[in-house]
């Protein structure tokens, strides 16, 4: 499923699936085959209803350079 949501992509400004596009595949995939929903649809639906990740037209994008970013989480104060 995740194979043929970036051959989708292939020809867009935007190579890469968001998480709705992958679960939106996965269902038709199991709808094409006539298969019963099972968990991995249910989670799928779960992570795509919650809204989790990020989709293409979100106004926030995600974060650009991650690799470069670096996020310090400090503890000033420890309680015993």
């Amino acid at each position: 499923m995740i194979k043929p949501a970036y051959e989708n992509r292939s020809d867009k400004d935007i190579r890469y699936p968001d998480f709705n596009e992958v679960y939106d595949l996965a269902v038709l995939s199991y709808q094409m085959d006539n298969k019963k929903d099972d968990t991995l649809i249910e989670v799928l639906r779960d992570l795509s209803d919650f809204n989790l990740f990020w989709s293409h037209g979100d106004e926030i994008p995600p974060i650009a350079n991650y690799p470069t970013e670096h996020y310090w989480l400090t503890c000033t104060k420890c309680l015993y």
